[in-house]
C-alpha cells in the first residue's frame, strides 16, 4: 500500500495501481488521518475537518460510515489492511510505516540528511535531502479544499522550505551553485518572504558567476519585504548581498552566521512573560508533561500544548512557571498574551499588532488585514526559537492566527475547554489539587514559612478549610478538599491576605478574615487557641491537623 499527501491525495497498491478513494468526505477523512500518522485523531477534530462548525445531528453515524468506506479502499490496496484504521475512546488512528506514506518517508530522509553534516559528509546530506525533496508532487493535498486542515498543510510547506534550505547549503559546500539556482527560484516564487531562501539563491548565483542576477534577487527581496511587511531585510540577506558586492566566494555554511542570529539592534530576545510565582509548588507531573511536549526533537511540526481546566484551578500559574523553566530552550524569547477568556475575548488582530510592534514593525507598516498580520508574524519568527504563551483562550479560531509557522518555536495555551480542534496539539487537563497535594507539608511550609509559629500554621489551615467548605457548599469534611475547582485560588487568596510570613508576634485574630460560627469559642488573646494542644510545636500542630482533616 502507498499513501501520498505531498501533492494530491493518492492511494495505490503495492504494484502502483491507483485506487479511487471516493467523495470529498472520504478523502477529507483519510487526509486528516494521514497528516497525523500513527496518532489518535480525536472525533471532535475529525468532525471539524469534515463539517466545520455546523456538523449534522447524525455526524457520529455519518463519520462511522465514512470510516468504513475508507477501510474498504485500504483493503483493496493491502489485503492485510484490516487493522490500518483503529478506534478507541478518543478517536481514530491510521497505522502506516515510513515506506507506505510519503510524509513519513520525507521526514525520515530529511532527518537523515540533517544528521549527515554532523559527520562532515556534505555529499551524503545533499543526496538524502534531494531524495526528500523529490517526494513532493506539488502543494500538499492539492485539489482538496479543506479549511480545517490549513494549519497542517502550512506546517508541511514550511518543512518543505526548510528542507530546501538545508539542501542548498549542502550543495553550496559541494560547489553546485549553478545546479541549485533553478530549484531555489521556484521555491522563492512559492515562499517570497523567506529571507534565508533568497540569501541562498544570491550565494548560488554568485558562485556560478552571475553577480548581476544575484543583485537583482536582492533588490527584488527588499521591495517585497517593504511592500508586504514594511520591514528591512534581515542580517543573513544583507550579509549575502555584501558578499556579492565584495566579490567574496560563497562561504561554507559553517562559516556563515546562522539564520537565527539576530542583528545587533534587533528585537530578540523577547521577554514578555509575567513573573513566576516564587512559592509555586506541586503539579510536578503536569510540569513534566508540558515541558516534555514543548521540547520534542524538532521533526514533528509545531509543538503545541493546551492546559485546560476550571476557573481558578491554576492554569496560568502552571503555564508561566513552565515558560520560565523552558527559557534556555527558546533563546529568542517568549511572547505572552492574555486572550480574555469566553467573557471578553480579545481580537487576534489586536494581539498580532502588539506583537509586530514588539518585533520591530513600525505602526504605520502593520497590515490592516488579520491574515496579513498573521503572515507577517510567522515570517518574523521563521527560523527562530520562541515560546508563545496564550492565556485564557476562548476557542480555537482565536488561537490559530497567533501560531508561528515553523517547528523551532512552540505554543502553550491555557483554556477552560480542551480546544481539541487545534491540529497536532496535546491537551493536559488540570484537575483541582488532590487531597494529598492540597495538604502537602511542602505547600504549608512554603506559605507559612519555616519560622512560622503555631498561630500562623493554625490560621492558614483554618482559613483554608473555611474557604473549601464555603466553595463546596457542604460541611467542612475531608471530601471538601477534592470538590471545588477554586480551592487553589481560594487558598492563594487567603494566604495572600493573611500574610503568614510576617513572623514575630502572633497575628491578628482569624475573625478578621473569616467570621467564626456562633457556637465557636472566641480566640484567646494571650494563650494558644483553644482548639490546639497547649503547648504545641508547629510540627505537632501540622501532624494533628493533617491527620484529622480540615476543621
Amino acid at each position: 500500500m502507498r499513501l501520498g499527501v505531498l501533492g494530491p491525495l493518492t492511494v495505490s497498491g503495492d504494484d502502483g495501481t491507483p485506487l479511487h478513494v471516493g467523495g470529498v468526505k472520504r478523502r477529507a477523512l483519510l487526509a486528516a488521518l494521514a497528516l497525523s500518522p500513527n496518532q489518535t485523531v480525536p472525533v471532535d477534530r475529525l468532525t471539524a475537518v469534515l463539517w466545520g462548525d455546523e456538523p449534522p445531528q447524525s455526524y457520529v453515524s455519518n463519520l462511522q460510515t465514512y470510516v468504513s468506506g475508507v477501510r474498504r479502499v485500504l483493503a483493496r490496496a493491502d489485503a492485510a489492511a484490516d487493522g490500518r484504521i483503529t478506534h478507541d475512546t478518543v478517536g481514530y488512528r491510521l497505522t502506516v510505516g515510513d515506506a507506505e506514506l510519503d510524509l513519513l518517508l520525507f521526514r525520515s530522509r530529511l532527518r537523515h540528511g540533517r544528521e549527515a553534516p554532523a559527520g562532515g559528509d556534505a555529499a551524503a546530506a545533499a543526496e538524502a535531502l534531494g531524495e526528500a525533496l523529490a517526494l513532493w508532487r506539488g502543494e500538499p493535498l492539492a485539489g482538496l479544499d479543506l479549511a480545517g486542515l490549513t494549519a497542517e498543510t502550512d506546517v508541511l510547506t514550511d518543512e518543505l522550505a526548510g528542507a530546501a534550505e538545508d539542501w542548498a547549503i549542502a550543495g553550496l559546500e559541494l560547489g553546485d551553485g549553478a545546479a541549485l539556482a533553478p530549484r531555489l527560484r521556484a521555491l522563492i516564487t512559492a515562499h517570497p518572504l523567506r529571507e534565508r531562501l533568497r540569501a541562498l539563491l544570491i550565494r548560488a548565483l554568485a558562485a556560478a558567476g552571475r553577480q548581476a542576477e544575484a543583485l537583482e534577487v536582492y533588490r527584488e527581496g527588499c521591495a517585497i519585504l517593504a511592500e508586504e511587511l514594511g520591514i528591512e531585510p534581515g542580517a543573513e540577506l544583507r550579509a549575502a548581498h555584501g558578499e556579492v558586492l565584495r566579490g567574496d566566494d560563497a562561504a561554507p555554511a559553517a562559516e556563515r552566521p546562522p539564520a537565527a542570529a539576530p542583528p545587533a539592534n534587533g528585537p530578540f530576545p523577547l521577554l514578555q512573560l509575567p513573573y513566576d510565582i516564587p512559592d509555586f509548588t506541586g503539579r510536578d507531573r503536569h510540569v513534566r508533561q508540558v515541558c516534555h511536549a514543548l521540547t520534542p526533537d524538532g521533526t514533528t511540526g509545531l509543538p503545541l500544548v493546551t492546559v485546560s481546566g476550571s476557573p481558578g484551578v491554576g492554569k496560568t500559574a502552571l503555564a508561566v512557571h513552565v515558560a520560565h523553566r523552558l527559557r534556555p530552550e527558546f533563546p529568542d524569547g517568549q511572547l505572552f498574551a492574555h486572550l480574555g477568556g469566553a467573557s471578553r475575548p480579545r481580537d487576534p488582530a489586536q494581539i498580532l499588532a502588539e506583537w509586530l510592534r514588539a518585533l520591530g514593525v513600525a505602526g504605520p507598516r502593520i497590515p490592516d488585514d488579520t491574515a496579513e498580520r498573521a503572515a507577517a508574524f510567522r515570517s518574523r519568527l521563521a527560523d527562530r526559537r520562541v515560546l508563545v504563551v496564550l492565556d485564557d483562550a476562548a476557542e480555537e479560531a482565536q488561537v490559530r492566527p497567533l501560531l508561528p509557522g515553523t517547528s523551532g518555536s512552540a505554543v502553550l495555551v491555557t483554556a477552560r475547554n480542551r480546544l481539541a480542534g487545534l491540529a497536532g496539539g496535546r491537551v493536559v487537563a488540570l484537575e483541582p489539587l488532590s487531597q494529598l497535594e492540597s495538604r502537602d507539608a511542602n505547600l504549608l511550609d512554603t506559605v507559612a514559612g519555616p519560622g512560622g509559629t503555631e498561630y500562623h500554621l493554625h490560621d492558614l489551615l483554618r482559613v483554608y478549610a473555611r474557604e473549601v467548605a464555603e466553595l463546596a457548599a457542604e460541611p467542612a469534611d475531608t471530601a471538601a478538599f477534592d470538590a471545588p475547582a477554586g480551592v487553589t485560588l481560594a487558598l492563594a487568596d487567603a494566604v495572600a491576605r493573611r500574610e503568614p510570613k510576617s513572623y514575630g508576634t502572633p497575628p491578628e485574630p482569624v475573625d478578621e478574615l473569616v467570621t467564626p460560627p456562633a457556637d465557636e469559642p472566641a480566640r484567646p488573646e494571650a494563650d494558644p487557641p483553644g482548639w490546639l494542644p497547649a503547648p504545641a510545636a508547629p510540627d505537632r500542630v501540622r501532624a494533628d491537623l493533617l491527620r484529622d482533616g480540615p476543621l
